[in-house]
């Protein structure tokens, strides 16, 4: 009788702390899942903004130039 009360004095506490770090190892691999598929969405859209940013940033330096070359021709012509 006292062999089963030592027993489950000792044992189950350690079976909780291998299932506790089971767990926790669970969850920080979880994590870091988590982390790299944010990371990879994070930098994917950072491309599609930077991109689009510069498609921007041509289309501004490209209408000056085509409206001064307009005027250009236009003073050509009188």
């Amino acid at each position: 009788m006292a062999f089963v009360k030592l027993f489950f004095l000792f044992v189950i506490p350690l079976h909780l702390l291998q299932l506790s770090l089971f767990a926790e190892s669970t969850f920080e691999m979880l994590q870091y899942q988590m982390g790299c598929r944010l990371l990879a969405f994070l930098e994917k859209l950072r491309i599609k903004f930077v991109r689009e940013r510069n498609q921007r940033k041509r289309q501004r330096e490209e209408t000056p130039a085509k409206e001064s070359d307009k005027e250009t021709e236009a003073i050509k012509v009188y």
